[in-house]
């Protein structure tokens, strides 16, 4: 009877215990940063989000985001935005910000600026914008007909090491001479160069 009362003093502390909320650790991609993106960048920077086909921005980031402009760090693969958030998968495949991540999350690191100023995560840098009413959710993956392959580009600071890719200058994105398809899982290209 003893060791019962004893057990049962220890389930009954571990319960009363709060449990831990949301991801404390790192989960990155299996797949590594593509050439010519860094984990780390110097300084803050800002990013937008540009549709693949129209090569034209869709969605600004800094209207769903409560603290004004969405300003972000990378360090050793962990984007951070301006209140401390972690930048990651939520386990529905969206694109989000919190302290901590959900639990569920499926990438909480990986990420990458890359010399031609986009953002990966993994080897890829591409991303999906779905509509959802008057504004896009952001996904690592389609979720269908109402989305549209993206990428985000940085607009201002933020610096990967130069590289060969990160000096080429072109006016418009080099892009796959098909769209890829709606139901196409995560595409894995190269950056698009800017």
């Amino acid at each position: 009877m003893k060791g019962t009362f004893a057990f049962l003093s220890l389930l009954g502390a571990a319960l009363a215990s709060p449990m831990p909320q949301g991801v404390t650790s790192a989960i990155a991609p299996s797949a590594s940063a593509p050439a010519g993106c860094s984990s780390s960048s110097s300084g803050s920077f800002q990013i937008t989000v540009v549709n693949v086909t129209s090569s034209s921005a869709k969605r600004d980031l800094d209207r769903r985001q409560q603290d004004g402009t969405l300003t972000l760090t990378l360090t050793g693969g962990v984007l951070k935005d301006q209140a401390g958030r972690t930048g990651y998968i939520a386990a529905n495949r969206q694109f989000q910000f919190d302290n901590p991540p959900q639990t569920g999350a499926i990438y909480t690191s990986g990420w990458s600026l890359c010399g031609n100023g986009t953002l990966a995560l993994g080897g890829s840098a591409i991303f999906y914008q779905c509509l959802s009413g008057d504004f896009y959710n952001l996904y690592d993956q389609t979720q269908g007909g109402q989305c549209a392959a993206a990428y985000f580009e940085s607009l201002n600071g933020g610096s990967a090491p130069a590289t060969a890719t990160s000096l080429l200058m072109v006016s418009q994105p080099l892009l796959p001479s098909s769209p890829p398809s709606a139901s196409s899982q995560m595409v894995s290209l190269e950056p698009p160069l800017l």
